[in-house]
Parts: C-alpha cells; sequence; structure tokens
C-alpha cells in the first residue's frame, strides 16, 4: 500500500513537472524567440516600412499598413476633405425600433452660422417613400405625427397631445464647435381629432436628418439669410 501511494506521488510531481516545463518553453519562446523573427518590410513608393508600422497613403487623407511584407491602405473618399462645410450626422448606419440615435451637427466653416429650433428640436427627419424624401409629417402611414423629444417618462401606446410649437428665435452655431441631440424615435401619432395621440416608434424604413442653417440678416434678427439645408447619410430602422 505505501509502495502504491510513493508511486503515484511521483507520478503525479512528474505530471506536474511536465506541465510546468512546458508552460516555461512556451513563454520563453513567445517572449524571446518569437519577437526575433524578423517581419518582410513593405516597399511602396519607394520607401521601405517595417512590419505593423502605419503611413500615409500620399494623398494625406488616407492611411496604410505594413501586414507581413503586404501593403493594405483604406479606400475613403476624400472629396470633402478640409473643405469649409456645415454637416449633420448619426453615429450609426442601421438602428433597431426604439434605440437611441444620436445626431452632431458640425460647424467646419471659419464663421458662425445660425439655425432655428422647433418642436424642441435643431433637425427634421424624412422618411424615403419610392424615390422621394417626405417629412415624417405627410408620411401617409404617420400623417401629422410630432416628434416627441427628451421625454423619458413615456414608452410606446401612451396617449399624448399634439401641440404645434412656433420656432425659436435664432441660435447661434460657432465656427468649429456642434451641437448633439439624442432621440429614441418617438411620435406622437393623431387620432380623428388630430390635438391627442398615441406615442409610437419610428416605423421601419429608410430615413435622413435635415438641418438647415444661414446667416443673420441685417436689420431683421429673427430671419435667416443665405439659407441652406444639409442631410444626414441614409440610416435604417429595421
Amino acid at each position: 500500500m505505501e509502495e502504491q501511494k510513493k508511486n503515484f506521488t511521483q507520478g503525479l510531481l512528474i505530471t506536474f513537472g511536465v506541465i510546468i516545463l512546458g508552460l516555461v518553453s512556451y513563454i520563453y519562446y513567445y517572449s524571446h524567440i518569437l519577437p526575433q523573427r524578423s517581419a518582410p518590410r513593405c516597399e511602396y513608393k519607394g520607401w521601405a516600412y517595417a512590419d505593423k508600422e502605419i503611413f500615409d497613403m500620399g494623398d494625406d487623407c488616407n492611411m496604410c499598413f505594413c501586414s507581413d511584407g503586404e501593403v493594405i491602405c483604406s479606400n475613403k473618399n476624400c472629396s470633402n476633405l478640409n473643405q469649409e462645410i456645415v454637416q449633420i450626422s448619426t453615429d450609426k448606419k442601421g438602428y433597431k425600433q426604439g434605440e437611441t440615435i444620436n445626431i452632431t451637427v458640425l460647424n467646419n466653416t471659419t464663421s458662425p452660422v445660425y439655425y432655428y429650433i422647433q418642436d424642441n428640436s435643431f433637425w427634421k427627419v424624412e422618411k424615403q417613400e419610392n424615390e422621394d424624401w417626405i417629412n415624417i409629417k405627410d408620411v401617409p402611414s404617420i400623417k401629422n405625427s410630432g416628434v416627441i423629444i427628451n421625454n423619458d417618462k413615456i414608452k410606446a401606446g401612451d396617449s399624448c397631445t399634439l401641440i404645434s410649437q412656433q420656432q425659436t428665435g435664432l441660435n447661434e452655431l460657432k465656427q468649429g464647435q456642434g451641437i448633439e441631440s439624442k432621440w429614441v424615435q418617438f411620435l406622437c401619432t393623431p387620432k380623428e381629432n388630430l390635438t391627442t395621440g398615441t406615442v409610437q416608434y419610428l416605423p421601419a424604413g429608410q430615413y435622413r436628418f435635415v438641418f438647415t442653417y444661414g446667416n443673420l440678416t441685417e436689420g431683421k434678427p429673427d430671419v435667416l439669410s443665405d439659407v441652406k439645408t444639409v442631410y444626414s447619410d441614409t440610416f435604417t430602422i429595421k
């Protein structure tokens, strides 16, 4: 019996010794041997780059990456690079119904621009119907619906009141600055009396946001001049 215990203990020690030796060998290989293996360098436009090195493609826009001797470059559209523009964008290209949408407007010009706020938002939303873009208030299935902004106390199916809100005075967006908004896709869809409705989510489909801005009008502080409209990329509600 004692002999069996002794043999078992010896076998266990040998097993642990083999495991530990294997781990030590593994760690040594990956920390000392593998890094010393020289990966192929990349040749690009007369220059040599080390493996894993990132470098400019040469257009001051796209970047390249040296990967085991192969040059991999991005393929961004750089036509708007360094242009002085106002942009409206979303944080994603697709959303589930009820998912929060983050909307951002950036003023990349060299002077302030001005905009109105209506229905508590600086943007409008349009839905693609066939080949046309239609304001959601005019989409047949949700006609005359109002956007509900910044209300975390309601849920789909609740009752709501449709209030026609006037535009506020002009708001300033300074050069190099931005404004943000979050929307959980709530609409107040009217009943027959057009004054009360039901809270519902934006229906599935293709959408885009709209932002209108301009300059101050001399002598008319609440009127825009040189009015321009920009659109976000199309996004999908599933």
